[in-house]
C-alpha cells in the first residue's frame, strides 16, 4: 500500500515538475516569438523610451541609493532597475576602453533596360548617416517580468539570484551602450551576446565575409536620439565580416529592391553597422554573472544615475 502511495506521489510531482518547466519555456519562447514574428510592435513599445538622459556621479552607497530610488527617464518608463558606468573611468580589463560606432543607410539607384541592369547608371544616395560616435558610457537593466521572478530590485540581489538560479546575463539583462557623436547625436545599442561566436569566427577569418543564415538571433537593436527626433530600429544583419584595415566589425544589411512603375529603375537598400573590436572584449568580459559582479565591485567609483 505505502508503495502505491509512494508511486503516486511521485507521478503526482513529474507532472507539477513538467508543468513548471513548459510554462518557463512557453515564456521565453514567447519573448523570442515577439522578435521574430512582431518586430513591428516591439519598436513601437520601445518608441520614446530612451529620452534625452544627461548622467551625474552618485556619492557615498551608490547601491544602498539605488534600492529605494525610483528612477525617471528611461528608467521610470521601462520600470527596470539600472546602474550606468562612466566609461572614462572604468578599471582593468575595460581601462582605456575606445569603441567607435557608425551607422549607414544608402539607397543605390540602378537604370534598367530590357529587364537588365545598365552599367555605370548606378546613383547613390546616403539616407542616413552616423559616423565615429564615441562609447560613453555602459548601462546594466532588468527587465520588469526578471525583477518580479527574482523578487528584488536590488542589483547585488540580482546578481546573487541568478548565480544561485543558473541563470546567465545574456538570460535577462539588458546591456546597452551609450555612443554619441562629436555633435551630441546619442545612440544607444543593446548588446546581443550571440554576436560573441560569429564575431570571435569573423577575428579568425578577417577581411572574409561571413554569411548570417539567422537574422534574428544577430538582430541589434538601435535607438537614434537628437534634438529633433526619437526613433528606434531593429538592425537585422545577413553578413558579418572583420576588416583589419581599421580594425572593425562591420555589419551589412541588404535589403529589399523597389522598382520604379515603370521598370525603368531599382533601388537597392543597404544597411551597414561599423563598430570597433573592442565591442568583442566587452562581450566577452560581462557574459558570465561572476565577470558582472566582479565588474560591478571594482567600478563603483564609475557608478552614475539618470537624472534630468
Amino acid at each position: 500500500m505505502s508503495r502505491k502511495i509512494i508511486i503516486l506521489l511521485t507521478v503526482v510531482l513529474f507532472f507539477c515538475v513538467q508543468g513548471y518547466f513548459t510554462s518557463l519555456k512557453a515564456m521565453w519562447q514567447d519573448r523570442n516569438s515577439n522578435l521574430q514574428n512582431d518586430q513591428e510592435a516591439r519598436l513601437e513599445g520601445l518608441k520614446d523610451k530612451f529620452g534625452y538622459i544627461h548622467l551625474k556621479k552618485v556619492d557615498g552607497d551608490v547601491f544602498k541609493n539605488m534600492k529605494n530610488e525610483k528612477p525617471e527617464g528611461i528608467i521610470d518608463e521601462l520600470k527596470l532597475p539600472v546602474v550606468s558606468f562612466d566609461v572614462a573611468k572604468l578599471s582593468s580589463p575595460f581601462d582605456n576602453l575606445d569603441i567607435d560606432f557608425s551607422f549607414f543607410r544608402v539607397n543605390f539607384t540602378h537604370s534598367v533596360q530590357d529587364g537588365q541592369v545598365k552599367p555605370g547608371g548606378q546613383k547613390n544616395q546616403v539616407v542616413e548617416k552616423i559616423k565615429d560616435a564615441k562609447l560613453k558610457s555602459i548601462s546594466l537593466l532588468v527587465t520588469d517580468p526578471v525583477k518580479k521572478i527574482l523578487g528584488t530590485d536590488y542589483f547585488p540581489e540580482i546578481l546573487n539570484e541568478m548565480k544561485k538560479r543558473g541563470f546567465q546575463p545574456r538570460h535577462l539583462l539588458i546591456i546597452l551602450l551609450g555612443f554619441r557623436t562629436k555633435v551630441g547625436e546619442e545612440i544607444n545599442v543593446e548588446m546581443n551576446f550571440d554576436h560573441l561566436s560569429i564575431l570571435e569566427q569573423a577575428l579568425e577569418q578577417k577581411d572574409k565575409v561571413i554569411h548570417i543564415g539567422d537574422k534574428n538571433s544577430y538582430a541589434l537593436k538601435l535607438n537614434f536620439a537628437t534634438k529633433s527626433d526619437n526613433h528606434d530600429k531593429l538592425f537585422l544583419p545577413g553578413e558579418v565580416k572583420y576588416d583589419s584595415s581599421d580594425a572593425k566589425v562591420i555589419f551589412r544589411n541588404e535589403g529589399e529592391q523597389d522598382y520604379s512603375q515603370n521598370d525603368s529603375t531599382v533601388i537597392q537598400k543597404l544597411e551597414v553597422i561599423k563598430m570597433s573590436v573592442g565591442y568583442i572584449n566587452v562581450l566577452k568580459n560581462l557574459i558570465t554573472v561572476n565577470q558582472l559582479k566582479d565588474f560591478l565591485d571594482e567600478n563603483k567609483d564609475a557608478i552614475l544615475r539618470f537624472v534630468k
